[in-house]
């Protein structure tokens, strides 16, 4: 242990020492702050890329009777384009359970949400299984399913 206090105690070496060791120390301290800001940066392109969809059934008053929507909300914080709904296997215009004249939806905008009239009748009810496809600005397909119910 002497040996060791003996070597820095050279002025040259002391001086030669800690130049070392600060220029590690700031190697290491670059080094960790490069690789923070990449994956936060990293994390927020995906996230910020991506448009997130769910549905609902919901039941509202309507002028006469209650009135059953539809409704697709973007959670998201970029545009859904292409939106492709089937509604128990079938494309969502031509449900029984969605009336004709119907105009279809394809584009849904970031924390938003777009809706359907649907006529829910006996022999026609819930629940249904509902897939939505979509793309957005991350350039891939994505998809959404779940049993819908009142």
């Amino acid at each position: 242990m002497s040996e060791l206090f003996a070597w820095f105690a050279d002025p040259g070496r002391s001086n030669l020492a800690n130049w070392v060791i600060t220029f590690a120390t700031l190697v290491v301290a670059t080094l960790g702050l490069w690789v923070g800001w990449r994956q936060l940066s990293g994390g927020k392109q995906v996230t910020t890329k991506k448009a997130r969809l769910r549905a609902e059934l919901a039941r509202e008053p309507g002028s006469r009777r209650m009135r059953d929507l539809l409704r697709i909300y973007n959670d998201g914080e970029v545009e859904a384009r292409n939106i492709a709904i089937n509604l128990a296997g079938t494309p969502l215009l031509e449900h029984a359970a969605v009336p004709g004249g119907t105009t279809e939806i394809k584009t849904v905008g970031p924390r938003s949400q777009i809706q359907y009239v649907i006529a829910v009748t006996m022999g026609n009810t819930p629940p249904w299984e509902l897939e939505i496809t979509w793309t957005d600005d991350s350039g891939e397909e994505s998809s959404y399913r779940t049993t819908l119910t009142l």
